[in-house]
């Protein structure tokens, strides 16, 4: 799934299918242009890691997406959404996070 969205112009809710947080950082790092390795260090992580968050493997704590959110310049209310609700579907609950 290719999910392209520049800055806050797009609510995942409103998309078809949910988008994790994963895909965000993706469509993000899309928007950018740049490689993954490139992303990976503008977050200060490694390329495993990077992969590691796009594909769920690994779960991006609150503290982290917000600052993630601020290093890209996006919403920190998304991006700390996006990772609470990839916490509750790893965890099995069927819950939709809302923040305001």
């Amino acid at each position: 799934m290719t999910i392209s969205f520049e800055k806050d112009t797009i609510e995942p809710s409103k998309v078809l299918e949910p988008i994790s947080f994963g895909d965000a950082l993706e469509a993000v790092r899309d928007n950018l242009g740049i490689t993954k390795v490139a992303m990976a260090e503008r977050l200060g992580i490694s390329k495993s890691n990077y992969g590691n968050v796009i594909n769920g493997v690994d779960a991006v704590s609150i503290k982290r997406a917000g600052e993630w959110a601020k290093t890209l310049g996006h919403s920190e209310k998304l991006f700390v959404r996006l990772a609470i609700q990839d916490m509750l579907v790893k965890n099995n609950y069927d819950w939709e996070v809302k923040i305001s």
